[in-house]
């Protein structure tokens, strides 16, 4: 029995050890294209990986439960102004909200950082990422319409699921040490009814 809960015990710690990161890149395989298209013709690049650039609009960086949500809007066209001062141009007819949540949010405050300055500075902000348009997304109602999955600003390229673990494995060490307390109490009562 103990050999079973042994065994058990480590194959759980591989898979927390395990991670999803993704340091190749990805955009080959993408779909090159035009905001323009994405907001005309939607139906034709839905649940596709796409990359595309545009100018930024407005970002934003949180954490909730210990992970990071990034969050950028994307115009066709450069702007004019402060970036304080974009986000209040509502009739801007092609533009696009991408977005990433997860545990690396290193990487994703970075990614932030970045297309701030590419804003400051009048830089295209490049995106490869899935087209899934029309979702909800965290507080978003009308959601975001790309999944995003690298960034690419000037020579720079962000993965953005690079070091992203699961919930499960920042949680599993926990597991573990309640799995290997509550193991070891029932081995010493165990232990104590063996005459």
């Amino acid at each position: 029995m103990m050999k079973y809960l042994l065994t058990f015990i480590f194959v759980l710690f591989l898979m927390s050890c395990s991670s999803s990161e993704t340091i190749e890149r990805i955009d080959a395989e993408a779909i090159q294209v035009e905001i323009k298209d994405l907001v005309d013709k939607p139906e034709k690049y839905t649940n596709k990986l796409v990359k595309f650039s545009g100018y930024l609009i407005g970002s934003e960086f949180s954490q909730y439960d210990e992970a990071g949500i990034f969050v950028l809007c994307l115009a066709d066209e450069p702007m004019s102004g402060d970036l304080s001062e974009r986000i209040i141009f509502p009739d801007i007819k092609y533009k696009i909200r991408v977005a990433e949540d997860g545990y690396n949010d290193s990487v994703l405050k970075q990614c932030y950082t970045l297309s701030q300055k590419a804003g400051k500075l009048g830089l295209p902000v490049g995106v490869v990422g899935v087209y899934a348009p029309g979702h909800s997304y965290f507080y978003y109602h009308k959601g975001v319409d790309v999944y995003l999955q690298e960034l690419h600003i000037d020579s720079r390229m962000l993965n953005t699921d690079y070091e992203d673990k699961s919930k499960f494995s920042h949680e599993a060490p926990g597991t573990f040490k309640k799995v290997y307390q509550g193991g070891k109490k029932v081995f010493e009562v165990i232990k104590d009814l063996i005459p």
